[in-house]
């Protein structure tokens, strides 16, 4: 019953394969890139934290340097701390602690400024709460050793006392230390501020070697700084005495591992979801569109009663079959309609014929020819003959056709050179027809229709009537149409015969033939472009016909033939 199988099952296997593999490719390169992303915004954000860190450390330590050299521009009271007498020196103490207080009060990151002086064991100090009581001794002897060594500038340098690390600076002035002083507490408080959770780094501040003076981790002072497998960050303090550092507490690729596994075993999920999803579209899909592709042959072949039979569950296929089933339907509907439309294209080509075959036509060229030879014009008879031969020829070439405006016009030519044998002076005649319209096609005998119309109905042997044929290029009902304008100066139009044309009413039975010619162009117009409102009747000092030629006919299944492949004749 069914020649051809179609393979949409192998089909939609391999697709689903494909799209599972694109979709773990996907995840793959996401997932890297995501890894990636992740790690570069982790890089800036630590860049950014130790560039801050930096900064700060290095304003203290500015800070702290700028007072150091405040207090040693005072020597004269420093000078005083080593006067003979107690009291000078009891004044220079309490002067000096003063600028130290003030020193402290407006430079809060600095942990303390010290002043000890070696030859009366004078020691004055302003700190902060991060230096305990009991720090004080060791400071105090640290201080006084210094002073006795008589390096005069110590530059920034780290010092472990009393289980605590610091980062001071000194001046010896004649044996007077001004020092001041950063504990590492208030760094670690400075440094906790990146210990983050999204961002798992931690912060170390190291002299040039790699020691560690203090860091927001556990890791103890003195120990070095080193890890093969750690990313390290680094940003200079105080051109290169000591160096903020960040070690990434974990890696961001372990970090992603768990989440590859667990997409990776949602991919598989998937497969097995893709699998039951190909079984249900074979069934569901697949044998609907076999049935309907097998009943769109048998149509093919002929057999218009044949329709698709199957059952299926889902909504969306028994609808399909339905709405296929009313295509069908509609189709064959269609081609009846279409039928009918040649048959009744066919009907007015006869119509057509018919009105070409006008017997008062005939009968004045007859009454010509008799008159003519009754008055012995033998050559008149031959130039009439000829003419209205090639007349009739262009009269019956067969069928509805097309051909362009300059034959047209030609034929109309001819024929008014016959009819000015018969009507003689009775009439004038002018056509405008421009060069580039010459080649447009429209329809065979639809001007010489309107002419002879004009002979049949206006023009008298006796009387004197003006023809006009004018065309023109014109936009009309949205697109560039070939405008055509006859015009007479004699009798106008009916009433009747405007409002059937114009508006489509029907005319009184009582004058059935009046205008026939004009509505036979008017139906053939209608069926060969398809178009309404493409003739037009005014009265305008006499009657005038406008009609509105499309570039294309409707040329399929109607018998219209172009000018170009019909004429047999």
């Amino acid at each position: 019953m069914r020649n051809r199988k179609l393979n949409l099952n192998q089909i939609l296997s391999r697709k689903l394969i494909v799209l599972l593999a694109a979709q773990i490719v996907s995840v793959v390169c996401f997932g890297s890139f995501g890894v990636w992303t992740a790690r570069e915004r982790q890089e800036k954000a630590v860049e950014y934290i130790l560039k801050m860190y930096q900064q700060s450390l290095d304003t203290v330590l500015s800070t702290l340097e700028n007072d150091l050299e405040d207090i040693l521009s005072r020597q004269q009271l420093l000078e005083l701390l080593q006067h003979r007498s107690e009291l000078q020196r009891w004044h220079a103490c309490y002067s000096l602690a003063e600028v130290l207080r003030d020193k402290r009060i407006s430079s809060r990151d600095v942990d303390g400024y010290i002043i000890a002086d070696s030859a009366h064991r004078n020691f004055l100090m302003n700190r902060s709460e991060n230096i305990t009581y009991g720090e004080l001794k060791a400071l105090e002897d640290y201080m006084l050793q210094e002073a006795e060594s008589g390096k005069t500038n110590s530059g920034w340098i780290s010092a472990r006392l009393a289980g605590e690390s610091y980062l001071l600076r000194y001046y010896n002035y004649r044996g007077v230390i001004i020092a001041g002083l950063v504990s590492s507490e208030k760094i670690v408080e400075i440094l906790s501020l990146g210990n983050q959770d999204e961002i798992s780094v931690d912060f170390f501040v190291t002299d040039a070697e790699g020691t560690v003076l203090c860091s927001s981790d556990t890791k103890a002072y003195g120990e070095k700084l080193y890890d093969e497998k750690a990313v390290v960050w680094s940003e200079p303090i105080q051109n290169g005495s000591y160096y903020i550092e960040g070690i990434l507490k974990k890696s961001l690729e372990n970090a992603q591992t768990p989440y590859f596994f667990v997409i990776l075993a949602l991919m598989c999920a998937a497969l097995v979801m893709l699998m039951t999803l190909q079984r249900f579209m074979g069934r569901e899909v697949v044998t609907p569109i076999r049935e309907l592709e097998y009943t769109s042959r048998r149509i093919q072949e002929g057999d218009y009663s044949c329709r698709p039979e199957f059952i299926c569950s889902n909504r969306e296929m028994t609808e399909l079959k339905e709405t296929y089933e009313l295509m069908l339907n509609t189709i064959l509907e269609m081609k009846v309609r279409e039928y009918e439309r040649v048959i009744q294209m066919k009907d007015s080509e006869i119509k057509y014929m018919h009105m070409q075959l006008k017997p008062h036509f005939f009968l004045n060229a007859l009454s010509t020819v008799n008159s003519m030879a009754y008055e012995g014009k033998m050559n008149e008879i031959h130039e009439f003959i000829q003419v209205f031969s090639e007349n009739i020829r262009y009269m019956f070439k067969a069928g509805l056709r097309l051909v362009s405006l300059e034959e047209e016009i030609e034929n109309v030519g001819k024929y008014l050179k016959l009819q000015r044998m018969f009507y003689k002076e009775s009439f004038y005649s002018y056509m405008d027809v421009p060069d580039e319209l010459r080649g447009y096609p429209v329809p065979q005998m639809l001007v010489h229709t309107f002419v002879e119309n004009i002979f049949k109905h206006v023009i008298s042997v006796g009387g004197f009537t003006t023809i006009f044929v004018v065309c023109s290029a014109e936009e009309y009902q949205g697109e560039k149409m070939l405008k055509i304008e006859v015009q007479n100066s004699g009798r106008e139009f009916s009433d009747e015969i405007l409002k059937e044309i114009n508006e489509g009413t029907e005319a009184d039975q009582r004058d059935v033939s009046s205008g026939i010619g004009l509505k036979n162009v008017k139906e053939i117009l209608n069926l060969m472009y398809e178009r309404e409102g493409l003739l037009k009747l005014e009265n305008l000092d006499g009657g005038k016909v406008t009609v509105w030629i499309p570039r294309k006919a409707i040329e399929k299944n109607t018998g219209v033939r172009n000018h170009e492949s019909a004429d047999r004749g």
